[in-house]
């Protein structure tokens, strides 16, 4: 059976019972943009072909938590680790953003790696308060943030998220700060800002439903509810049997505990640990806007 449980705002199944005996008969090829930063270079490799320290100690945790062989294919780039995903060479593969405009009908990310300061993807609302406010000819100094920690931790990944939307701020656009998330609100239904950016835990405080019978916040407009893109992610075929995806994040999320050479290898120093990913946070947002700020 498959038991479903929610981290961090993210459905995860754990594999129990039956499910679990399930075998992957299989090699489990998997493609890695890290041909440059090991000993082996390019090309595809087995546990016992692997000389490189780092990626023989995570090739070596797989094939002892898996009980089958793992294959390495070590790109160059997320370029190619994407075409051997393309080609069907492998079952995973690491990909950026730029490379899943052409996998997402076909692929769907599964996990990442969270940010070196801690901070994870959580998502963010951007709300309005006038109805006849039309978000595209909003600038960034029209828009709110609360400039008080934690919050103001966030406002570096809120404005991603509206650079996903198609948003360009100059390096040097700031949007309004208020003290608190009740500033914020005030000044975005008074008009003295025309949107507001909260994160999603912040709004739930002050905007979430107790009460079926009462809003409090059914004078604001959400344009979207989303987390800010993800810069990279492990994908897996749509299609393949959910028990790899699953046994994949559970190794990864304890990696940097467990084996932290294999870990250190494969971030590479890019993050803190591995964390669930939705199936689409690579993929490309719909534009909102087409100019710049």
């Amino acid at each position: 059976m498959i038991k479903q449980t929610v981290f961090c705002g993210i459905a995860l199944s754990a594999v129990t019972g039956a499910d679990a005996q399930i075998p992957l008969t299989d090699p489990i090829a998997i493609a890695l943009p890290l041909a440059q930063q090991t000993t082996d270079a390019a090309g595809c490799f087995s546990e016992n072909e692997l000389t490189d320290p780092g990626a023989k100690a995570y090739a070596s945790h797989l094939e002892t938590r898996f009980s089958n062989p793992i294959v390495l294919c070590l790109t160059d780039d997320a370029e190619g680790s994407a075409k051997l995903a393309q080609n069907g060479d492998v079952k995973l593969a690491w990909i950026d953003q730029a490379q899943a405009a052409g996998l997402t009908d076909q692929w769907r990310a599964f996990m990442t790696l969270r940010a070196k300061d801690g901070l994870g993807r959580p998502p963010y609302v951007l709300f309005t308060g006038a109805e006849e406010t039309d978000i595209r000819e909003v600038r960034l100094s029209e828009i709110a943030f609360v400039g008080q920690e934690p919050e103001r931790s966030f406002v570096g990944m809120a404005i991603d998220t509206l650079e996903d939307h198609g948003f360009q701020a100059s390096s040097d656009a700031v949007g309004q700060r208020y003290a608190d998330v009740q500033s914020l609100l005030t000044a975005v239904r008074s008009e003295g800002a025309l949107a507001g950016l909260l994160d999603s835990n912040a709004w739930g405080r002050e905007c979430g439903v107790l009460d079926p019978s009462f809003n409090p916040c059914d004078d604001l407009s959400v344009v979207y509810q989303e987390r800010p893109r993800a810069k990279g992610a492990m994908i897996i075929q749509a299609n393949e049997p959910s028990e790899l995806r699953y046994r994949m994040v559970s190794i990864h999320i304890a990696l940097h505990m467990e084996a932290p050479e294999a870990f250190a290898w494969i971030n590479q120093d890019r993050g803190s640990e591995f964390q669930p990913a939705e199936p689409d946070a690579l993929s490309p947002r719909p534009a909102i806007w087409t100019g710049s700020e």
